[in-house]
């Protein structure tokens, strides 16, 4: 059985609505900070953020959200086996790999 462990956030200040290319920078400096912080395989694509850190596969997305200077961030997980504790350190260590981004 695998585990997934997900959370959303509402921020990003600073990234106009529409402004894809503003958000596009913000997401190499995310996946910069990720690889600084130990995390490998990170690519970044229109899509979203992926990375790889202690077996366990990352992904994030940011999704449009109608105001100004908003996204949804998403944040998911996925480990093998059934360990959460290990899901939940991986997703707060991408979080905080994002927020010191902004």
């Amino acid at each position: 059985m695998a585990t997934l462990w997900w959370g959303t956030s509402l921020g990003n200040e600073g990234v106009l609505y529409g402004d894809f290319n503003r958000l596009q920078q913000q997401k190499q400096r995310i996946g910069q900070e990720m690889t600084r912080r130990g995390f490998t395989d990170v690519r970044v694509g229109p899509a979203g953020i992926s990375a790889v850190k202690e077996g366990c596969y990352v992904s994030i997305a940011h999704l449009s959200y109608p105001a100004p200077n908003r996204w949804w961030e998403v944040i998911m997980v996925s480990c093998d086996g059934f360990n959460v504790p290990l899901a939940q350190r991986i997703w707060t260590q991408a979080s905080n790999a994002i927020r010191f981004t902004w």
